[in-house]
C-alpha cells in the first residue's frame, strides 16, 4: 500500500481555502461569506507559515 505522506497544518487550511474560494466561484450568490472565510483562513495559514519559518 502506498502511504500518504501528511500535510502540514499550513498546506491542510491553504487547502481549505482553496476549496472554498472554488466553491464561491461556482455559485458567487449562494456563498458570499466564504470570501470571508477563505479570507480568514488564507490569513491563518500565513501566520502559521511565519511562525513555522521563525521558530
Amino acid at each position: 500500500m502506498a502511504q500518504a505522506t501528511p500535510l502540514s497544518p499550513v498546506e491542510d487550511i491553504r487547502d481549505v481555502a482553496d476549496m472554498l474560494d472554488q466553491l464561491r466561484e461556482i455559485v458567487p450568490d449562494e456563498f458570499t461569506s466564504l470570501d470571508y472565510l477563505a479570507g480568514k483562513l488564507f490569513g491563518i495559514a500565513e501566520e502559521l507559515e511565519t511562525r513555522e519559518v521563525t521558530s
